[in-house]
């Protein structure tokens, strides 16, 4: 009965692509749940660092703000640091005329 072990070969060589089939079934499945989650989390990263540039651009804006802010104060302190030494220089001259008579009126 060469029939015999021709059929069990076949019934074997079934339950094996079967069992690869599977296998591969099985394998596809993990791959493809596993590359949604890495593509997912790609896409989540790249959102996050999209933000945290768009943070570092608004932070960089704000802080070129300041700096000119702190040139036009340092400007203005400059400014009356000027005007308050020569308001005092005036005022020193205003005085020291003002005893010339003051000291003439006492000696008479």
């Amino acid at each position: 009965d060469h029939f015999v072990k021709v059929r069990a070969l076949i019934r074997d060589l079934i339950e094996r692509l079967n069992e690869q089939a599977k296998s591969e079934a099985t394998q596809k499945s993990f791959c493809d749940k596993e590359m949604k989650a890495a593509t997912d989390k790609r896409d989540t990263e790249q959102s996050n660092v999209e933000d945290n540039k768009a943070k570092i651009a608004a932070k960089e804006a704000e802080i070129a703000k300041l700096m000119q802010e702190i040139a036009d104060l340092s400007q203005a302190i400059a400014d009356n640091k000027k005007a308050l030494k020569e308001a005092t220089d005036l005022r020193q001259k205003e005085s020291a005329e003002n005893e010339k008579p003051v000291a003439e009126a006492e000696a008479r």
